[in-house]
């Protein structure tokens, strides 16, 4: 519900605006104390100010972390005092540990999540199979309890970490603490001794609020067993293990039997978030209304700057709990999201519908292509200018096109902080076939099952180039539908480009981008403004199922490509004119970037000169003289290799090609022809080659081409995140997520040119085989890459994940 959004909004831009320029808080009250601050990267990462996150978690790692892992608002005191001077806080040891430490892990940030995540196992106990509130393990004595918030605590970190097994662990043990209450159905007690597993039933003086949730007493701590609803109803959703659901039902029913205060009270913001979550899977209308309910009462108590609760809070209590509703009020909204997004008595169109995120991968290992020019003996120049490319991506026998859809759909889901259950399309588009029969995408599958959602609608599109962007219309297509559930669209297109020996060996390439689709995105398409064209034609074709490499005709493909092109602008021009998007008659002036599917870097260049040609032709007056007078009358079919037009079309766009389309090559340059990817490898290359400031209002126009043949020339604005419904998905945020893109170039490993060959040599002869072990490094891919590890007597494969985290730093989502 946009209520909730924009409150859960306006605290988060509160809050992000009382950050200094080192990431501290202002306020000279609470800066000290890391009780003030320790959920806030949670709610930035959430609300779409990724960056404030980052910076915040710069200044927690810098103030607050210690070498073991821990964290210590004032690490010189003695005793409790070094947590936090907030009672609650110095008492559940690692509660803000946990919260840190998945804020870090939902950013990518290792260097804070895994330390974080090893200090907090040290309170696990492995024989109650819960967590220790005040001490480590190794440090129980009498008086030392476990109890539900801890453990539901660390429970949700394992999950975040991957850790599955701590986390069953941590569900089992909840279960049986559940089972051993005496009176459940008047009171949940929240502590068990550690030493002998005893319900505590008595709690020390002053402590009763911490220790007993009565179901007829007003104004609790209802948040201990809203906590244990999330995570068990998080835990079954990695499981399927329905008894960790029904145990976070039979909680959330002992909450609907509470007073009457439980749903008017600021403490009650975790049962929201419980309810929210068991909503969305039961779909059951109890646990729904008192998600809303919740949540309306918490946006009522928020004041006009965006503080939540009672004035009376001291200072950091203030922070801690406005932050804390700022979290949790998010959470009723998506139990809406999907009614909210359609309305089917009054049907409309979805807003905005385009690229709400985008990510690339690409091999972490290239061959210099000046290098090879000389290894093949060929004349210098011939790849480095006569093809325009720099070094070329490539794999070896251990990852191929199901690994590389891997890799990069994971990349995008964590890094922009998506549930894999948002997610109700998954199309892929690729010309990269290891199976006649299945399909890519139900590879991707072993991806979503873990949340259990197996409703997922959409399959692999094939064709050489263009399955991409055939993907990426039919997601399009489906939002646009009446069978679009509310639910995202993700498009992956990937491929590995290799060739036998030869001429067209240089131009090869391999890598995988993943398309988020919904409404409310940055990257707008134009509606009604999309041109195709297709025809029959043997240009470039792979008819031999035992072998990766091609049947190319080089010359017909190049025809082929620019006669599409001239196709494709005819019907597009018309459609941009009956749109009202066009610039007098001028397709060159009605946009501000150019982006190609790129064989090759200097076809992209003639290709921006034929939209010069075609401009011309329509209208020879419309840019000056240009020495161009002498090709009024040409016919497009007479010019693909007339070298007198070329040259002279060439050189009169040189100025639109370098502010248009150059910047958009940065990925086709530095890694190949990626097939499918490669025209999303030019949209990646122009998004990180400008700042947000500049690329909000621009127009981009992209012309896909797969041989064989298909081609669309097609349309999108890039709007600025304050006209967007939903700031998560904001041009900010996606351009944060690209932000990592020239340091992984950089970071590639160069291989030599006869490493090179032996290495294609090796994916030629091992092609298909079947029992087979791959031969290639693993230790030189990159942190978090999918690879190959074996193939069986069956073609059955089997794939593993790198570490995250490598001893040189580096990092990987």
């Amino acid at each position: 519900m946009d209520t909730f959004i924009k409150a859960s909004r306006k605290t988060a831009r509160l809050l992000s605006e009382q950050l200094d320029a080192l990431g501290a808080l202002r306020d000279p009250d609470v800066t000290s104390d890391l009780c003030s601050q320790y959920k806030l990267p949670t709610l930035l990462l959430i609300s779409g100010h990724s960056s404030a996150a980052h910076l915040l978690l710069d200044r927690i790692k810098r103030d607050f972390m210690q070498s073991d892992g821990d964290f210590l608002s004032y690490a010189d005191m003695a005793d409790r005092d070094r947590k936090s001077s907030c009672f609650p806080m110095s008492h559940f040891w690692t509660y803000m540990n946990v919260w840190v430490a998945m804020a870090a892990q939902r950013l990518g940030r290792f260097d804070i999540s895994y330390p974080a995540f090893e200090f907090c196992k040290r309170f696990y106990h492995p024989d109650r199979q819960m967590v220790c509130v005040t001490e480590a393990y190794e440090n129980v004595n009498q008086d030392t309890t476990v109890d539900v918030l801890s453990t539901s605590h660390l429970g949700l970190l394992a999950l975040y970490m991957g850790d599955v097994d701590l986390a069953k662990n941590c569900g089992e043990g909840l279960l049986k603490f559940m089972n051993s209450q005496p009176n459940k159905e008047e009171q949940i007690y929240l502590r068990a001794n550690a030493q002998t597993g005893d319900v505590i039933t008595s709690a020390p003086p002053n402590m009763k609020p911490f220790y007993v949730i009565h179901r007829d007493h007003p104004k609790q701590l209802y948040f201990f067993i809203g906590y244990y609803g999330i995570f068990m109803t998080k835990l079954f959703q990695a499981t399927q293990d329905q008894r960790f659901l029904e145990s976070a039902k039979r909680i959330l029913d002992f909450a609907l039997t509470c007073h009457e205060s439980m749903v008017t009270y600021s403490f009650s913001h975790k049962v929201a978030y419980a309810a929210a979550l068991v909503a969305a899977v039961t779909k059951e209308t109890k646990y729904r209304r008192l998600a809303i309910g919740l949540g309306e009462f918490l946006v009522s108590n928020q004041n006009d700057e965006g503080f939540f609760g009672s004035q009376d809070f001291q200072p950091i209590d203030k922070y801690d709990q406005i932050i804390q509703a700022g979290n949790h009020i998010l959470e009723p909204a998506s139990v809406n999201r999907n009614k909210s997004h359609k309305n089917m008595e009054n049907p409309e169109w979805p807003k905005d519908v385009g690229i709400l995120a985008i990510e690339v991968y690409f091999p972490s290992q290239y061959v210099d292509q000046d290098k090879l020019e000389d290894f093949d003996q060929v004349s210098k120049g011939k790849y480095t200018v006569g093809l325009g490319q720099a070094k070329m991506g490539f794999c070896s026998d251990r990852e191929d096109v199901h690994s590389l859809c891997l890799t990069v759909v994971q990349n995008l889901i964590v890094k922009n902080n998506i549930s894999y259950s948002d997610i109700g399309r998954l199309e892929v588009g690729t010309e990269t076939i290891l199976d006649k029969s299945k399909s890519v995408k139900t590879v991707l599958m072993q991806l979503f099952e873990p949340c259990g959602n197996t409703c997922i609608e959409g399959i692999d599109t094939t064709n050489a180039c263009y399955g991409g962007t055939s993907a990426l219309f039919n997601a399009v297509n489906w939002i646009e539908s009446s069978s679009w559930d509310g639910r995202l669209a993700l498009v992956v297109a990937g491929d590995i480009a290799v060739y036998a020996t030869g001429n067209a060996r240089c131009t090869g390439g391999a890598g995988a981008v993943a398309m988020l689709i919904g409404p409310g995105a940055p990257l707008v398409f134009d509606r009604k403004c999309r041109a195709t064209h297709m025809q029959h034609v043997y240009d470039f074709y792979k008819p031999d199922m035992a072998s990766e490499y091609p049947m190319v005709d080089g010359r017909l493909s190049i025809q082929c490509y620019l006669h599409a092109l001239d196709r494709c602008y005819e019907i597009f021009v018309k459609k941009l004119q009956d749109a009202g998007k066009m610039k007098g008659s001028s397709l060159l002036d009605s946009a501000d970037a150019f982006i190609f599917h790129s064989p090759y870097c200097k076809l992209v260049q003639k290709s921006v000169a034929r939209l010069l040609l075609n401009d011309f032709l329509s209208n020879p007056h419309l840019h000056g003289n240009n020495g161009l007078d002498t090709f009024r009358s040409v016919k497009h079919e007479d010019t693909y290799f007339d070298k007198a037009c070329e040259s002279a079309f060439m050189k009169a766009s040189e100025d639109v090609f370098r502010q248009k389309t150059q910047p958009t090559l940065l990925l086709a340059n530095q890694i190949g022809n990626m097939y499918t990817p490669s025209v999303y490898g030019g949209l990646v290359s122009y998004l990180v080659s400008r700042s947000t400031e500049e690329l909000a209002g621009s127009r981009c126009v992209l012309f896909s081409y797969g041989s064989g043949l298909a081609s669309s020339m097609f349309s999108m604005h890039i709007t600025s995140s304050s006209t967007l419904p939903n700031n998560h998905f904001s041009l900010q945020c996606l351009k944060d997520g690209l932000g990592d893109v020239k340091s992984r170039l950089d970071r590639r490993k160069e291989v030599s040119p006869p490493e090179f060959n032996r290495l294609m040599k090796l994916r030629e002869e091992t092609h298909h085989k079947a029992p087979y072990v791959p031969q290639g490094e693993i230790d030189g891919l990159f942190p978090g890459t999918w690879y190959l590890t074996s193939v069986d007597d069956k073609h059955r494969r089997q794939y593993a994940r790198t570490p995250l985290q490598v001893s040189d730093g580096c990092t990987a989502v």
